[in-house]
């Protein structure tokens, strides 16, 4: 079952994914950082929510950066599908 998760300020962008690493996937795909891997990505974004937020992002595992990202704030959980 795929999950809509909401990411943004403004809640302005929707991914749908089946599991965190399908996630992970295609918010690097859709963003601008020039992160060659997925972990890479993965550890840029952890630094962003670190100063904007002051939260710690895990980043060892996809599911464990996606909940801590849920639990910022910085993405929210939308409507299943």
């Amino acid at each position: 079952m795929a999950t809509t998760y909401l990411i943004g300020i403004n809640d302005n962008d929707r991914i749908v994914a089946g599991d965190p690493e399908d996630f992970v996937r295609q918010y690097h795909a859709r963003s601008l950082s020039p992160s060659a891997t997925d972990a890479e990505f993965m550890r840029d974004v952890a630094e962003r929510v670190k100063m904007l937020t002051g939260a710690r992002v895990r980043t060892a595992r996809a599911g464990d950066f996606l909940d801590d990202l849920i639990r910022s704030g910085m993405v929210k959980v939308g409507a299943s599908k």
